[in-house]
């Protein structure tokens, strides 16, 4: 059975050791995966529903039905390679969770073949679409350089976009970068505290707060 109403996110933090005592947090999420609510006709399934939409090229009804084909339900198994179709087809419009979704299964080589460049590729392109987790993921790739040639300056530059748009690990992140110079100046002012600009961690207690509710 598809919930249409429930939505929750499952987060699990890591820890990848830096220079020293910074740390740059990791996080594997499963983004939320329920269907929105829908007025459907007398006999109609979700299914259907959104392969109708799909085929009239409507990017969320291509997101969706891609989901539908990720998760699986009760009656439909789940089909990795149908769901890279769908989500490539909303991501070549330019539909942002589609494209990090595309990505995520490029990186698992999941109905598809595993590839870093077209994994880059769609988690740019997400991450340019303002897609705040996808922005700290590509940071988190330019910092670690095990796909892509390391970068520190891009790896901060990238925890910046997601922290101005308060996404607590982005803020934690770039706090990090600040106070260890790392792709950008060292900033020292609040040294005695553990981190150089405790602002980017501001939010961050509050998101782990919400993610338990």
């Amino acid at each position: 059975m598809i919930s249409h109403t429930l939505h929750f996110t499952i987060v699990a933090a890591s820890l990848l050791v830096l220079q020293g005592s910074a740390s740059i947090a990791s996080i594997i999420e499963t983004s939320p995966q329920p269907l929105p609510t829908i007025s459907l006709e007398l006999g109609t399934t979700p299914l259907d529903y959104w392969t109708r939409q799909a085929a009239k090229g409507s990017a969320r009804a291509q997101f969706h039905l891609a989901e539908i084909y990720h998760y699986g339900t009760e009656k439909i198994p789940k089909d990795r390679a149908r769901a890279a179709k769908w989500y490539s087809l909303a991501a070549d419009q330019g539909h942002a969770e589609a494209e990090l979704r595309l990505s995520k299964l490029y990186a698992m080589g999941a109905g598809v073949d595993q590839d870093d460049a077209a994994m880059l590729k769609w988690l740019k392109a997400s991450a340019e679409h303002f897609n705040a987790y996808a922005q700290n993921t590509l940071g988190l790739e330019y910092f670690r350089g095990s796909s892509t040639t390391k970068d520190d300056r891009e790896a901060a530059k990238w925890f910046r976009a997601a922290a101005e748009q308060g996404y607590g690990y982005g803020q934690l992140n770039l706090g990090q970068c600040l106070r260890d110079g790392i792709g950008v100046p060292q900033d020292l002012r609040n040294r005695s505290q553990g981190a150089c600009n405790l602002t980017y961690y501001r939010c961050y207690a509050g998101m782990l707060r919400q993610l338990t509710v």
